[in-house]
């Protein structure tokens, strides 16, 4: 008695068909290729045939790894996805200064080892009003003049305020000299004071108030300078300064 054997792809696609005499083994044919998958044998004994038989080929689906990893290359996540499945992205990552846009890759149908980036725009930085300088008070000894600083720049950009004043008429007030939150304010001979903001940036407050005290040393009318300097930082260094703001001269007279 003879029994008809036929060997089957996973998709029913005929690979073989044989006559096998009762009791004897069948022959399986080369072991088949499917894409994303590794042949792992037949879902039935070859040996000992005693009936009319369909044999199906095994597979098993190959995995891959992907990882996911932020613009300077610091991994996010790694995990293994079978061949042809969808990857899972993490939570989405934050980047001081830049808005987070996606993967340089598609998720889906995952083929192959892979290195998924995250991508990211830089946020554009309202270039409003960050300084303002009024005058406070003034005598024929001395000139009160305070800075006020609002809006709440990024790190991507560092804010100078330059304020010259007359140094030939006036003396900063040495003895007054403040620390701000810490921060203290950098001035110099040639009649320049220098207020960067970017180091107070992440005071939580709607407005911050610094007062510089000059002493007079003679009455006449003294007109004070004020510049804003904006420089951006790209790729962890400054560049591209440029000045964003000419403020309105400050004009003091003192009789």
């Amino acid at each position: 008695m003879t029994y008809l054997v036929k060997f089957v792809d996973h998709d029913g696609t005929q690979l073989k068909e044989e006559t096998v005499e009762h009791g004897k083994d069948a022959t399986a044919p080369a072991d088949p290729v499917r894409d994303g998958y590794s042949f792992t044998g037949w879902d039935k004994p070859l040996t000992n045939i005693t009936s009319v038989q369909t044999i199906t080929a095994q597979y098993q689906a190959m995995t891959y790894l992907v990882k996911f990893v932020n613009h300077d290359g610091t991994q996010l996540k790694e995990e293994t996805v079978e061949h042809g499945k969808d990857a899972t992205a993490p939570t989405n990552p934050v980047r001081d200064g830049y808005s987070f846009t996606g993967w340089d890759k598609p998720l889906t149908n995952i083929t192959s080892n892979s290195i998924i980036t995250a991508m990211y725009e830089m946020i554009v930085v309202n270039q409003g009003n960050l300084f303002k300088v009024v005058k406070v008070s003034s005598d024929s000894s001395k000139i009160v003049i305070r800075v006020i600083m609002t809006g709440n720049p990024l790190s991507i950009c560092s804010y100078d305020l330059r304020l010259f004043y007359p140094s030939s008429s006036l003396n900063l007030n040495t003895s007054n000299i403040i620390k701000m939150n810490g921060t203290v304010i950098n001035y110099d001979e040639a009649g320049v004071i220098r207020l960067n903001y970017s180091s107070i940036k992440n005071i939580v407050v709607e407005t911050t108030l610094m007062e510089i005290e000059f002493n007079v040393l003679s009455s006449t009318t003294f007109t004070f300078d004020i510049e804003v300097i904006e420089a951006v930082k790209i790729n962890e260094s400054y560049d591209a300064i440029t000045v964003v703001a000419n403020e309105e001269d400050l004009i003091v007279s003192i009789n």
